[in-house]
């Protein structure tokens, strides 16, 4: 009889009487001083396994299982280097500018350029910062929880901040019929969102936190919604407040929400 047979025999409260047991006991120090004075040292184990919530652990087998079965494109993008990591959310962050950039609004030359740099930077700046704290390597020191939830909401804040201003061309409020209004949000919303969606798919891939605070849950999503906006702003013509608010803001909110609906999803089936 091994040390692992006679602690199992110590949890499951079993007999010492065999001479297997008391050889053994003979011989290893031990197990000698779990089963001492009076099985004390070993009933104390057998309720701390008896309240224990963590169950057995796996065999080698299931572990080998588990990791050959994790074997997807995102276990692929999380295996990378920080560098290349780095330089793929960049090139993707790039997308919805190229497109906007490509497709840019025929009155570019209208808007102050000042205001225009201003606002675009802000955003850009805050999109990286949701990228810093999403691809950080695990084992540099992690932001607070206070920090990730300050960027999340300054994020998820900044594209409604800057709808709301002053419009920048007075003469873009149009005098069209809400539906047309609503029509024409409803279709920037869509744009916004579809060139924002190739980044969201790839940041989500690269991080390398299955889980976390909430604040910093969202920042792969939040930053491809920013990077959209951008792409978005230099694409549509239409600059008045109104518009800005229902068609272009609310991107920041839905990829986040849908991002936090997915991982709920996949929780509930696992």
């Amino acid at each position: 009889m091994d040390c692992t047979q006679m602690r199992r025999v110590a949890l499951d409260g079993g007999s010492l009487a065999s001479p297997e047991a008391r050889r053994h006991l003979d011989d290893c120090a031990a197990c000698r001083a779990l089963f001492a004075d009076g099985l004390e040292l070993a009933r104390v184990f057998r309720a701390g396994a008896k309240h224990s919530d963590v169950g057995p652990a796996p065999s080698f087998a299931a572990l080998e299982d588990a990791i050959a079965h994790n074997r997807g494109w995102r276990t692929a993008l999380t295996e990378l280097p920080t560098r290349i990591r780095w330089t793929l959310a960049g090139a993707t962050l790039a997308v919805p500018v190229a497109v906007g950039i490509l497709l840019h609004r025929h009155n570019l030359a209208e808007y102050p350029r000042a205001r225009f740099i201003v606002e675009l930077a802000a955003l850009g700046c805050v999109a990286i910062a949701c990228c810093w704290l999403w691809l950080r390597p695990l084992f540099k020191r992690q932001p607070s929880d206070g920090v990730s939830w300050l960027v999340s909401s300054v994020a998820l804040a900044l594209p409604l901040a800057l709808a709301a201003l002053p419009a920048a061309l007075p003469g873009t409020a149009t005098d069209l019929a809400p539906k047309d209004v609503l029509h024409r949000a409803a279709s920037c919303l869509l744009f916004g969102s579809t060139i924002a969606m190739p980044a969201f798919l790839l940041l989500v891939g690269l991080g390398r936190r299955p889980a976390g605070p909430r604040g910093l849950s969202v920042m792969p999503a939040a930053a491809a919604a920013l990077a959209g906006i951008v792409g978005l702003a230099l694409h549509c013509p239409d600059a008045s407040p109104g518009h800005l608010l229902v068609g272009h803001a609310p991107i920041v909110w839905i990829l986040p929400l849908l991002l936090l609906a997915v991982r709920r999803l996949q929780k509930h089936d696992a």
